[in-house]
């Protein structure tokens, strides 16, 4: 499983949602807005995984651009 930004920053929440669903047992819902949304996982992934701290940023694309990386260590 491969986690990669799209052309949106809802198309790639739309896509991780997919992925973190079919390969956890938590449920990342989608909230009104990108920053909600990654506020939300922000708590589900730091319980999933102590090694990597998952910090939310100024904008949603810093923090997709943050997490990419963090994701792909995790889903290898």
């Amino acid at each position: 499983m491969v986690f990669r930004n799209y052309s949106t920053e809802e198309a790639t929440i739309k896509e991780w949602a997919r992925q973190l669903n079919a390969s956890t047992q938590r449920i990342f819902r989608i909230y009104e807005t990108p920053e909600t949304t990654l506020n939300q996982w922000s708590y589900l992934l730091n319980q999933l995984n102590t090694n990597l701290s998952f910090n939310t940023y100024e904008t949603a694309s810093q923090t997709l651009s943050d997490w990419e990386r963090k994701l792909n260590i995790i889903f290898k």
